[in-house]
């Protein structure tokens, strides 16, 4: 006996939840659909044609790629944190930093 996995869906075509069943016995329905072939980020079954469609945003498929920060960077970063606590701690507790 081979299992199989599908997918439920609710009225609107999303994702309800993936069950195993027996792929000897299994048909499909208007509910219940064979799993979707390749990758998806937000799979949703499109009723009017009949198949699954990505519902991702094109940001969602491709985030912005965020800049790493140099070493300078961080080291000046944590620099500067540095001085801003050190003039915290000299001051009694007031600071000039803004």
């Amino acid at each position: 006996m081979e299992y199989i996995e599908v997918i439920e869906i609710d009225e609107e075509g999303n994702v309800k939840e993936p069950k195993v069943v027996n792929n000897e016995t299994f048909e499909e329905s208007e509910f219940t659909k064979f799993q979707w072939e390749g990758y998806f980020l937000k799979p949703k079954w499109d009723f009017s044609l009949n198949k699954w469609i990505e519902t991702a945003t094109e940001e969602e498929l491709n985030p912005p790629e965020i800049e790493e920060k140099t070493d300078y960077e961080r080291v000046e970063s944590l620099e500067n944190t540095v001085l801003e606590l050190a003039d915290l701690i000299l001051s009694g507790g007031e600071t000039n930093v803004k």
